[in-house]
């Protein structure tokens, strides 16, 4: 056993004090959010078959993989993956000559970045891929 100062003590009473409070009142996980979307995520990673084909509809109407995602509670890597694998084509393929057009055209209307990937949905990186290449 240590012995400690009568200034050291009450400091770790103090402490442990607080760490028995702690662990005797009830602490709820709700709000915080690593736990909210770690648990989404979870839950929601397995999509059904009737929800992956209202997503291919929604897709083909104009709806972007951010929208969707947000929607469906799934991250948009995952609604890219379940459109690819129902044979779609992304927008944002950035080898696609139709996107490459529409990405250019915004850019030129915008003058900015930020302000193309917002007016067509997609990622900034993307959009600067295509007019760098461009």
């Amino acid at each position: 056993m240590v012995d400690l100062s009568i200034s050291q003590s009450k400091k770790w009473r103090c402490c442990l004090e607080s760490v028995e409070q702690l662990a005797d009142s009830p602490r709820s996980l709700e709000g915080n959010p690593r736990v909210d979307t770690a648990r989404r995520r979870k839950t929601l990673r397995a999509l059904s078959p009737t929800a992956v084909a209202e997503m291919v509809k929604l897709y083909r109407t104009g709806a972007t993989t951010y929208e969707l995602a947000e929607r469906f509670g799934c991250h948009r890597n995952t609604v890219s993956d379940r459109l690819k694998a129902e044979g779609l084509t992304l927008r944002t393929d950035v080898n696609d000559p139709m996107t490459r057009t529409r990405v250019q055209a915004s850019y030129d209307r915008t003058g900015s970045l930020k302000d193309t990937a917002r007016e067509l949905g997609i990622d900034r990186g993307t959009v600067k891929k295509i007019i760098a290449s461009s």
